[in-house]
């Protein structure tokens, strides 16, 4: 497992109701995932959304609260409800009605 899964960065005083999000720029991957998966460590970031948080990791200063990933999307997408799950990758998961993700 990542070490942590998201972190939440709050502003010291609240300046706006925007909240920024990276949901897909989380790069712990741990030695386990890497060893079993078949993409080498270079590939398997591609499905990252590599360095928005460091573009809005400064949002807190401006009053705004920022959610940043920890996990790697190719390890959780934290952008997705259970519902959008994919059968064909994950065991057990009932298949749903189209969805066009």
């Amino acid at each position: 497992m990542p070490k942590v899964a998201y972190e939440v960065l709050h502003p010291d005083q609240n300046r706006s109701c925007v909240v920024f999000a990276s949901p897909h720029s989380g790069r712990d991957y741990p030695f386990s995932f890497l060893r079993s998966s078949v993409l080498d460590e270079h590939s398997i970031r591609s499905s990252e959304d590599a360095f928005v948080d460091h573009l809005f990791e400064c949002a807190p200063r401006y009053g705004a609260a920022f959610i940043k990933a920890g996990a790697p999307r190719a390890f959780v997408d934290m952008n997705r409800s259970e519902d959008e799950l994919d059968p064909a990758l994950i065991e057990g998961v009932r298949r749903q009605g189209h969805n066009p993700r």
